[in-house]
């Protein structure tokens, strides 16, 4: 029974670390894709893009 009772408060700080996590990678990717914008005119992106694939 005392083992189960941990589980949610675990639960709960994995969930909030989580978060963070997600956060601070989608803050990452707004930032790279913005800079990547500021960087290169659109015309010159998407053909370096359609290389690429």
């Amino acid at each position: 029974m005392g083992s189960w009772e941990k589980v949610p408060i675990k639960h709960c700080t994995l969930i909030k670390n989580y978060n963070k996590f997600k956060q601070f990678h989608i803050a990452k990717l707004l930032t790279m894709c913005y800079a990547e914008k500021q960087r290169a005119p659109p015309g010159k992106r998407r053909k370096r893009d359609l290389e690429e694939k």
